[in-house]
């Protein structure tokens, strides 16, 4: 077990047509446990690897209010070697109380209009995802890693918001990192955590 962390920048109504309006989405930060196993051992190639993360969620532009938990089970598949070269292939399902669906789904009557009726949160599964990461060190300081993650929310409990205007999407990121120092003793894997 250890501490999962996620965060999430924040959004102003502008960049959204749906939500015109509206209040701005503030930045999240997402901290809790974070349960992980290895049903085969960490040593057998490929790696199977099951994730249970719940965190409580955070809002840092309103002085640390509290939004909500969210669960995300995820189940990974590493193949090659932590720490040097590795691609990680994962299926995940994020839930979340109505706390944290409400703030992205939720609208409030009060900002209810003809093209977006007012609509109440739900708990329950915020979106289905399919990831593809990878890890490649260049050197015994410098190492390179990216991802590429689909997200559906079909089946999902809000997919009827009038906020929903896509039913899946793509995000992606690239890194160049510098490791300026390292531990005697080094996470056993820790390079295929996200």
């Amino acid at each position: 077990m250890d501490l999962g962390v996620a965060a999430a920048i924040g959004s102003s109504a502008t960049g959204a047509p749906l939500r015109a309006g509206m209040p701005e989405l503030g930045t999240l930060v997402e901290l809790g446990p974070r349960l992980k196993f290895w049903p085969w051992g960490r040593q057998r190639q490929p790696i199977v690897r099951i994730d249970l993360p719940l965190r409580a969620v955070f809002d840092i532009s309103d002085a640390m209010a509290s939004r909500g938990f969210t669960l995300e089970p995820r189940v990974s598949l590493i193949l090659g070697r932590p720490g040097d070269r590795w691609l990680r292939l994962g299926v995940s399902a994020l839930f979340a109380d109505s706390a944290y669906n409400d703030q992205f789904y939720g609208v409030d009557p009060t900002y209810a209009n003809a093209v977006r009726p007012a609509f109440a949160a739900r708990a329950g599964l915020v979106a289905q995802r399919a990831t593809v990461a990878f890890g490649w060190a260049l050197s015994p300081v410098w190492s390179v890693g990216g991802f590429v993650r689909f997200d559906d929310v079909a089946g999902a409990a809000n997919r009827a918001s009038p906020l929903v205007d896509a039913r899946h999407g793509w995000t992606a990121g690239i890194a160049l990192t510098v490791r300026l120092a390292r531990s005697s003793l080094p996470a056993a894997d820790g390079a295929a955590d996200d």
